[in-house]
């Protein structure tokens, strides 16, 4: 593929891409898409059309970024809503007195200020 060509191909995925995701993740899911293109490029050369196929693997890519943003962001709010239940400033005597326990020694090791 000379550079003209790839010039224009990479152009044009870029704007099909553009319109569909944010401008902060753009090259990130050009670039998933050129690895899935590349990883399955046996199919696309027994594809009819294969303009049409690489469309196709676009809005697949697409659409997993999207499933994907929408599970993180789901697992961190569930993740904020278990950690808004614990009350952090609830530490007993005992815990403070094991943390202690453990650090004294660590503080005698270091080495005498300079």
């Amino acid at each position: 593929m000379d550079d003209t060509v790839w010039s224009e191909f990479d152009k044009k995925l870029r704007t099909y891409v553009r319109r569909r995701v944010n401008a902060g993740v753009v090259d990130d899911v050009v670039s998933d898409i050129l690895l899935r293109l590349v990883r399955s490029q046996d199919k696309m050369e027994g594809a009819n059309n294969p303009t049409a196929w690489i469309y196709r693997v676009a809005a697949n890519v697409i659409t997993d970024y999207y499933r994907k943003n929408s599970s993180e962001k789901r697992l961190l709010e569930e993740v904020k809503l278990d950690a808004s239940k614990v009350d952090i400033f609830e530490e007993s005597a005992a815990d403070s007195n094991s943390l202690a326990r453990c650090l004294i020694p660590m503080i005698k090791g270091l080495p005498a200020p300079l």
